[in-house]
């Protein structure tokens, strides 16, 4: 019964650290995915050499991001087994000990007990091996509900209008009225 509460505990820890790697390897995507649409132009303007260098910085931030899930899961891990499985085992032995002390368990039933107790601790192992899976499947979850949710309406009287044309080759065309684009600072 208490291995949803400490898991519920370690996921809102997990939150953070999830949550910033899924950031970091956004970016790093997205950053790559600029870069080699608009390879032909960095190298025109000479700019591949100032992009490397911030793809490079990007790539090393998403590698401590990763070392630091990683670090996170390990904890997650340590702390499953060692809360429930360790537990589980110590407490198997302990009692093993004291009944076949006062007789009433045979040293096989003793030996018996503490082994068959190792079968309690598979569900905990279960967990523990799919938590980072699950913490990071949810994360993501919530990632792609903010952005669903944060679609920016149109204005009445700002919709763009897209239409098929014929260019002046014959090639078909698409014609936009009443689009904007820009680019924030940075």
């Amino acid at each position: 019964p208490v291995i949803p509460l400490v898991v519920g505990g370690c996921q809102r820890a997990f939150r953070k650290v999830s949550g910033s790697y899924r950031r970091s390897a956004g970016m790093l995507s997205a950053a790559f995915l600029e870069a080699v649409q608009g390879l032909s132009t960095l190298v025109l303007h000479r700019a591949d050499g100032r992009t490397a260098r911030d793809l490079a910085a990007r790539g090393e931030d998403n590698r401590r991001q990763v070392m630091r899930l990683l670090a996170a899961n390990q904890l997650l891990i340590l702390v499953v087994d060692a809360a429930f499985s360790l537990g589980t085992l110590a407490l198997a032995a302990t009692l093993a000990i004291v009944r076949s002390l006062d007789g009433t368990l045979t040293f096989g039933a003793a030996v018996s007990l503490v082994l068959l107790s190792t079968l309690l601790t598979g569900p905990a192992d279960v967990v523990g091996q799919f938590f980072y899976i699950g913490a990071t499947g949810r994360a993501a979850e919530r990632g792609l509900s903010g952005v669903l949710a944060d679609r920016p309406a149109v204005p009445a009287g700002h919709l763009a209008v897209a239409r098929p044309t014929r260019g002046a080759h014959g090639a078909l065309a698409i014609e936009l009225h009443r689009v904007t684009a820009g680019y924030e600072p940075g």
